[in-house]
């Protein structure tokens, strides 16, 4: 076999990559924030960003958006632990994430320069009144319902129910939720935090 043709082993993340938390506080003290100033610029109190930082509390999309916003970061970086910005090649699951709405998959891209985010996603909800408040936070967002159905709540609309293999796109400002009305469904949904479509 041609010795051109070989294909270098990639560098992948951990199998265990570092808590959250432990991210959230590294970052946060590598640029010699507390917790009130992280907590004035992301809007989220300051218990709730300790319970985060110590592994008691997992936070919304919503509320990781606001802190990147606030410590400057990507996403990507953040979950990921690493700066990717400054190279490498990050793929498959880079982070899980839970909350009471989803679990998500953070999916690993080329550099980290790319002007979104991918995650794959189960729909834990099954109606709107078990998901609590709506979501509203910057940027646009396209879901593709990969299995099962789903309905998404945009604003006071009526809702759109959406089966495997379709998609729906909208603005991230919109107060938005997506719950699965018959039980099991996930999606692959794309997040561009600056509202590139």
């Amino acid at each position: 076999m041609d010795a051109d043709l070989l294909i270098p082993k990639l560098d992948r993340p951990a199998s265990q990559p570092e808590p959250l938390g432990a991210v959230l506080r590294r970052t946060r003290k590598t640029q010699a924030m507390s917790l009130t100033s992280l907590s004035d610029a992301a809007a989220v109190s300051a218990a709730s960003l300790s319970r985060i930082e110590n592994g008691r509390m997992s936070p919304t999309f919503e509320v990781v958006v606001r802190i990147c916003d606030a410590l400057g970061l990507t996403i990507t970086g953040l979950m990921s632990g690493r700066d990717v910005a400054q190279g490498g090649l990050l793929t498959g699951v880079v982070r899980t994430l839970q909350t009471a709405q989803y679990h998500y998959e953070v999916l690993g891209h080329t550099d980290g320069a790319a002007p979104f985010v991918t995650l794959r996603t189960r729909i834990l909800c099954q109606s709107l009144a078990s998901f609590g408040e709506m979501h509203s936070h910057r940027g646009f967002e396209q879901i593709v319902v990969q299995s099962g159905c789903i309905a998404v709540h945009l604003g006071s609309r009526r809702p759109h129910l959406l089966e495997e293999g379709e998609s729906i796109a909208f603005d991230s400002t919109t107060p938005h939720a997506v719950v699965a009305p018959h039980g099991a469904a996930s999606v692959l949904w794309i997040y561009a935090p600056g509202g590139q479509r």
